[in-house]
């Protein structure tokens, strides 16, 4: 069997190590010829912009040596005039081949071995003297903040694991059409996506999956893909006020669904057996009549949200910079129970309670979610002193119209920090990176160093921990605590070959 596996991976590093020395790296220098109408212009490939990256990244588990991952990945992006219209295309193409993997879990799902190819952004643009028109798959990046509200609500990011360890990995396109008019030097942007995009998301009971297991509660977990109807049509329009003096202001509204979902859930008939029976109850004893058989099922939710946001950017004649941004949607949805989410804490340890809740929780057509207001606000300050750079922030979440029933907490914050430092002649990055969630408390510190000795390659060495309190039970949004057990040092070399 370990031979069969063994062969079954090599058979997959040959195929990846084909794709990545082969097609994207070669092809993508004749893409001007080809978009010249077929002839080798010399001019059209004068003015075609091309870039590739090649990186490979080693990985190690820090608790015990227990998992190791290698990363061998390719970035591409590539532009170029197009008759009166200029194409743009970027991709990238991934593997991650994990070895000593002693999760059960983990081999289960057989995840030891994974290849991705992304396609982050295609696009064909069309500009005249005030007004540009663009089409395809677009890497929207709005608001002035990328850890702001704004940002991650409208872009799309990758968030299928957890141990990708560039900014530049992460960010994915979206299907849009974008229409941008210039007002001297302000700007207007309608955008319409015909349905909402989904960002990747972690393989169920993975090592990075972000759904926190209840002890002896069966959770299953049913990916939706929205289908396209006129009703989940996203519409959107931003305002960017410039001006030649230091601040900058950015307006925006409209219906937008978001790339990360909801989850609501329904019983299913398999909970209270096995509840009762590690209380050392016999299901007979119980007078509640109980469903045959175990568990929730969770499922994603993807609606379009009214939302309206502002955001601001302030330059000082020192060298600080502030940000703010703030996000309100109008109808987010979240979990409401049938009953208090106090006694769903207690039926968790009252097997009995649990048979008399339970079958309130089945047959739900809304997947018991409810509507309500959210807002987002984030507001950060930049500083450089020399060579150093420190940057901290402040996020605030709250939720209006929440009641006894609702499952979630009414309010969320974090804090950021990062600082870096780039010496020795601009070859010596030194960087330190964190998040910190304070109800619960958790975090995620990222400290790296890289060393550039030639522009064409660069070495870098860093480590990510995660760790925190446990959460409630039921706690919905993503806890670093849930991977306290997946912190990892890395090793990446990278190659810039254009």
């Amino acid at each position: 069997m370990k031979n069969r596996e063994k062969g079954h991976q090599t058979q997959f590093t040959f195929r990846f190590i084909l794709k990545f020395f082969s097609t994207p790296a070669l092809i993508t220098p004749f893409f001007s010829w080809i978009l010249a109408f077929g002839s080798p212009n010399v001019s059209a490939f004068a003015q075609s912009k091309p870039s590739i990256t090649l990186l490979n990244e080693v990985s190690i588990g820090t608790q015990g040596l227990e998992w190791a991952k290698w990363s061998p990945r390719l970035r591409t992006s590539f532009q170029s005039p197009l008759g009166s219209f200029d194409f743009k295309v970027q991709f990238s193409l991934a593997g991650h081949y994990t070895f000593l993997e002693q999760s059960e879990l983990q081999a289960l799902n057989g995840n030891s071995v994974r290849e991705r190819f992304s396609l982050k952004e295609i696009a064909i643009q069309r500009s005249w003297s005030r007004v540009d028109l663009k089409a395809g798959l677009l890497n929207m990046q709005w608001g002035v903040s990328s850890d702001g509200p704004i940002s991650q609500f409208f872009g799309r990011a990758d968030l299928s694991d957890f141990s990708i360890t560039e900014q530049e990995d992460l960010p994915l396109g979206q299907y849009a059409l974008q229409s941008r008019i210039f007002l001297g030097v302000h700007r207007l942007e309608l955008v319409l996506s015909p349905l909402p995009n989904p960002a990747p998301l972690p393989d169920r009971n993975s090592r990075w999956d972000f759904i926190s297991e209840v002890d002896e509660v069966s959770l299953e977990w049913t990916p939706k893909r929205p289908r396209w109807t006129l009703e989940e049509a996203q519409l959107a329009i931003r305002f960017v006020h410039g001006s030649q003096s230091r601040w900058t202001l950015e307006w925006v509204a409209g219906r937008w669904t978001g790339s990360f979902p909801t989850f609501g859930f329904e019983g299913n008939p398999n909970l209270l057996p096995l509840l009762i029976q590690t209380q050392g109850l016999n299901v007979s004893e119980v007078d509640t009549p109980l469903p045959p058989s175990p568990g929730f099922t969770l499922k994603e939710d993807y609606k379009p949200k009214w939302i309206s946001g502002i955001s601001m950017e302030y330059e000082f004649k020192s060298p600080w910079i502030l940000k703010s941004d703030h996000l309100i949607r109008f109808n987010q949805k979240h979990i409401e129970l049938p009953f208090a989410s106090s006694r769903a804490l207690d039926a968790l340890q009252d097997p009995l309670l649990a048979a008399e809740l339970f079958p309130l929780l089945i047959g739900e057509p809304d997947f018991h979610l409810s509507t309500g207001v959210m807002s987002q606000h984030h507001v950060s300050a930049e500083r450089v002193w020399g060579d150093w750079t420190l940057m901290g922030s402040f996020s605030y979440t709250y939720y209006y119209g929440l009641n006894e029933n609702s499952l979630r907490n009414q309010s969320r914050s974090t804090l950021f920090f990062s600082t870096r430092n780039l010496t020795f002649r601009d070859r010596l990055l030194l960087q330190i990176g964190s998040q910190w969630n304070l109800d619960p408390f958790d975090f995620q510190v990222h400290p790296s160093t890289t060393w550039q000795a030639r522009d064409e390659w660069a070495l870098t060495a860093g480590i990510q921990l995660f760790g925190g309190n446990s959460p409630d039970p039921l706690f919905t949004d993503i806890s670093f605590y849930t991977f306290r057990n997946s912190g990892f040092g890395y090793i990446r070399f990278t190659i810039y070959a254009f």
